[in-house]
């Protein structure tokens, strides 16, 4: 009897042993892969030039961490990490999408930001060369275009020296705000370049100067 019970408690104990080393561990390698692939995403810029693809990734890696938290604290016994490795590799696909939409989208931002700086050069430009016509000329000796015709000279000044704060953010690598700054410059200078067309069509102060 006592050899039957001893077989029998050995039985158990094995089977218990055997169920412990068999039990569900969590995916800590798959976790890092995601964790990292997000970092990538973040580094890249994601955030901010692409908002949708990022909070997408970073979600779905709340999700599998939430997941697996609740896993653990689960017998181990009964655990299944299975749902969590899903969710692991959905993240890590989201946050490569991630990484590769941001770098896209900042390579475009750095050829429109690019492209935005010669446009306004352009647009002052030809704003000097109508001040400095023949009836520019005429016009800024008279009493009441030439005040005017003044400011609208220093604020093409004002607006050329704004333009190396652009080229610096575009040489850092800001280009968002580079963009930011050159349509803010792009839509000062027309209104520059339309009052300065303005002023010479009427010989009178423009109606939008302030």
């Amino acid at each position: 009897m006592l050899t039957t019970r001893t077989w029998f408690l050995g039985v158990v104990l094995a089977s218990l042993v055997f169920l412990s080393t068999g039990c569900a561990k969590a995916p800590e390698d798959l976790a890092g892969r995601a964790a990292a692939a997000l970092e990538a995403a973040r580094t890249a810029g994601a955030p901010e030039y692409a908002p949708e693809a990022w909070r997408a990734a970073d979600d779905a890696l709340v999700r599998a961490r939430t997941d697996s938290e609740a896993q653990s604290k689960r017998f181990a016994l009964v655990r299944k990490y299975k749902a969590t490795e899903v969710l692991y590799q959905e993240a890590l696909r989201l946050a490569k999408l991630a990484e590769s939409a941001a770098t896209e989208a900042r390579t475009r931002a750095r050829d429109d930001a690019d492209a935005l700086l010669v446009a306004v050069r352009q647009q002052l430009a030809d704003a000097r060369s109508l001040l400095d016509s023949d009836k520019g000329r005429a016009l800024l000796v008279a009493p009441r275009s030439g005040p005017a015709l003044e400011q609208l000279r220093t604020e093409i000044e004002d607006l050329e020296r704004s333009l190396a704060t652009i080229d610096r953010a575009i040489e850092s690598g800001d280009y968002a705000e580079a963009l930011r700054m050159g349509e803010a410059a792009r839509d000062q200078a027309a209104l520059v370049e339309a009052n300065v067309f303005e002023v010479l069509q009427t010989g009178r102060p423009p109606r939008r100067q302030k």
